[in-house]
């Protein structure tokens, strides 16, 4: 599927993955695609890993993401 949407021009995918995964990783990733995108664009985020939940917040958990419980 991947090899059939590289090959339309007007779709732009940035896959990270593993040790790539990391706060910063993520947001040059999103940093580069809104580089790319036209006013007009739809642009579609997709994550796909862990998150925690602390009261009514909710977090994505990226690679490094260390927990802290105060006490």
């Amino acid at each position: 599927m991947r090899d059939v949407l590289d090959a339309i021009s007007w779709i732009y995918i940035i896959t990270i993955t593993d040790l790539q995964a990391t706060k910063t990783g993520i947001r040059n990733a999103i940093t580069a695609l809104i580089g790319v995108a036209d006013t007009d664009d739809l642009v579609l985020f997709y994550f796909a890993g862990h998150g925690a939940r602390a009261e009514e917040l909710h977090y994505h958990a990226t690679l490094g993401t260390t927990t802290y419980s105060p006490t």
